[in-house]
């Protein structure tokens, strides 16, 4: 299945202060809204990240979820992305469907 929101936001931070490179789409800026936000450290993880899985990418959910290394493909058709998941990555991120649109 697909989850299709419209993005109203988007945002990209790429400042070295903050340790990674963060980009985002959102419904709206408010908290009741669908967004997805993308982040990715600068440096090489350590030990501690790699025995966690967490030596890779990064997607966050409204409600905090969040998984590491989730992210299958990234697509972009005119006016559309599209983000395809690991689908065994949807309950940490508490979502249902393992392909989501942004118009």
């Amino acid at each position: 299945m697909t989850y299709r929101f419209t993005a109203q936001i988007a945002w990209g931070v790429d400042d070295p202060d903050e340790d990674c490179v963060q980009a985002g789409v959102a419904e709206s800026d408010e908290e009741e809204g669908f967004s997805l936000h993308f982040m990715c450290d600068f440096e090489d993880p350590g030990p501690q990240e790699i025995a966690l899985g967490m030596d890779t990418h990064c997607l966050v959910t409204p409600d905090q979820g969040t998984a590491y290394g989730c992210i299958r493909t990234v697509e972009f058709e005119r006016d559309l992305l599209r983000v395809t998941l690991d689908p065994e990555s949807l309950d940490d991120l508490d979502l249902r469907d393992h392909v989501i649109e942004a118009v």
